[in-house]
């Protein structure tokens, strides 16, 4: 189209045209063909009024004549010139829009470039459309087109540069397995020239390493055959001085301090011992009471901590853990035992750590150092609670034991308690407080009017238990309220006359458990 001679030429009208001479000179043929439109023949001799000055000049032959001038060459001319316009237009809209180029993921690095040729492209184009227009509305005037050849092959190059760019990374998805083992390929050999003095310095640093450590592993294996040779010799030597009558003695001699005298043992075979009594030659342990049970089996723990269960065993630092050793025995023990958990275990550096559990207030209290300064550096006090909710252990202060009765408030006023365990210590608490504080009889207190109320049956029916001790002496648990056993414990207080002990004790173990 922009190539095309039409635009160069001067569209006129037939020159052998009477009229041809004026409009030349007048230079108004463009003007002339847009009013052929308004041109009409007419039908007699009557001149009809021009379109172009309104007069009545147009008579039949100066209509034919007008027509005459624009003849079928002319026609041609124009046409080729619209028809052109068409297919310029067209082109045109053809061209690739900037937002589809600016789109694509590839473009990203020549986008300005891009821009820049696209617009260059457009703003042509646009220029010569306007100017083919032009032609078509002035055939008579020449025009010339500017060649949009250069801006369409610089766009096309970067186009093409980035379709290059897409058939290659195609390719490399085509051949992912392959271009994958290429770049690792890459990396390493960069990464292994970039660091190649580091590299080459460690593989020497690992030869030497290699070789010393070939040494040292060597003279680990004569070390260890030596050390299993000594091993073997002191096991030999400790066969010959392990003094099982030792252990035999000592157990004897606390079971005397401890005021027992209606057994003892005896060393039976090899390292074994036995029970006799004063005035028998043979018993077992079953024969022992729970009590008797609990203090030998808890002298033979103590002379197993200071010694080993066999001659091959190496003696090394220990961690102990004593669980309660008082269970099953009478209060008079309590003392002794502590004492001589004392003198066997936190007076002697051969123990890392030693870790004794009671339930016992009074037994607590004799473990624990009453030297402040002591105490810190040496011991560690810690409460372990349980509750519906789990158990906690919680550091405490020596200041915050609590004795038995306290220690029953503290559970009454905690509602995640086991029913039958807050039950048995408002029991407890009643017993303490009347029977042995206030010297009332027990019954007496059970029996006030003001308890016979329906709410307060189940919490006197079962305070009146006669057997307080054990779980399954509880009721059935739809039975118990916590609120109403609490309200019935108060109840007995105000009764009797003491509602400021019941709301000073309710007040201080209910912060604590809050």
């Amino acid at each position: 189209v922009e190539t095309n001679n039409v635009f160069a030429q001067v569209i006129v009208g037939n020159e052998n045209s009477s009229i041809s001479k004026i409009i030349s000179q007048l230079d108004n043929s463009d003007w002339v063909r847009s009013g052929m439109r308004f041109l009409r023949t007419p039908v007699n001799e009557s001149a009809d009024p021009c379109p172009f000055c309104q007069e009545r000049t147009i008579t039949r032959g100066l209509a034919q004549e007008i027509r005459s001038y624009f003849d079928e060459t002319f026609d041609e001319s124009v046409n080729l010139v619209s028809s052109l316009l068409d297919q310029y237009e067209r082109a045109y809209q053809q061209l690739v829009p900037m937002e589809l180029l600016r789109s694509h993921p590839l473009a990203e690095t020549r986008l300005a470039e891009l821009t820049q040729r696209h617009t260059a492209l457009i703003k042509l184009a646009s220029e010569n459309l306007a100017t083919i227009r032009k032609k078509k509305l002035t055939p008579s005037a020449p025009v010339s087109l500017e060649s949009t050849g250069a801006a369409v092959e610089n766009l096309n190059k970067i186009i093409d540069a980035i379709n290059t760019e897409v058939a290659n990374h195609n390719e490399r998805l085509e051949n992912v397995v392959s271009e994958l083992s290429n770049l690792k390929n890459e990396f390493w050999t960069l990464m292994r020239w970039e660091y190649d003095p580091t590299i080459s310095r460690w593989i020497r640093d690992q030869a030497a390493r290699d070789c010393a450590i070939a040494e040292n592993e060597s003279e680990i294996d004569k070390c260890s055959a030596q050390i299993k040779e000594y091993r073997t010799e002191i096991a030999n030597l400790q066969k010959s001085t392990v003094n099982v009558q030792a252990a035999v003695d000592s157990i004897n001699v606390k079971l005397d301090e401890l005021g027992i005298t209606s057994f003892s043992i005896i060393r039976h075979v090899d390292s074994r011992y036995r029970i006799v009594r004063s005035k028998e030659s043979t018993a077992e342990f079953s024969s022992l009471s729970e009590g008797e049970k609990m203090i030998i089996s808890f002298l033979y723990f103590c002379e197993i901590c200071k010694g080993k269960r066999s001659t091959d065993e190496t003696i090394g630092k220990k961690i102990i853990v004593i669980d309660d050793p008082i269970s099953s025995l009478s209060h008079i023990y309590v003392f002794n035992i502590a004492q001589l958990i004392k003198r066997e275990f936190f007076f002697s550096d051969t123990y890392e750590q030693i870790f004794v559990l009671t339930h016992s207030l009074y037994f607590f209290y004799e473990l624990a150092d009453n030297h402040h300064d002591h105490r810190k550096k040496t011991q560690k006090l810690f409460r372990l609670t349980k509750n519906t909710s789990g158990s906690s252990l919680k550091k405490m202060r020596y200041e915050e034991i609590q004795n038995d009765y306290q220690s029953y408030w503290a559970i009454v006023t905690d509602r995640d308690q086991p029913p039958a365990l807050i039950a048995n210590c408002m029991r407890n608490i009643i017993e303490y407080f009347f029977n042995f504080v206030q010297k009332a009889d027990f019954s007496n207190v059970i029996q006030k009017p003001e308890l016979q109320g329906n709410r307060y049956q189940a919490f006197c029916r079962y305070i009146s238990r006669e057997s307080h001790s054990l779980g399954q002496n509880i009721f059935d648990f739809k039975e118990f309220d916590y609120d109403d056993f609490r309200d019935g414990l108060k109840l007995v207080f105000e009764v009797t006359g003491y509602p400021e002990h019941y709301q000073k004790m309710i007040k201080v173990f209910s912060n604590k458990t809050t």
